[in-house]
């Protein structure tokens, strides 16, 4: 899904910082 997409990038970004 979409949605699970952007959450898992998300949560990528947040691991990112």
């Amino acid at each position: 899904d979409i949605l699970r997409k952007a959450e898992f990038f998300k949560e990528k970004e947040r691991t990112l910082s």
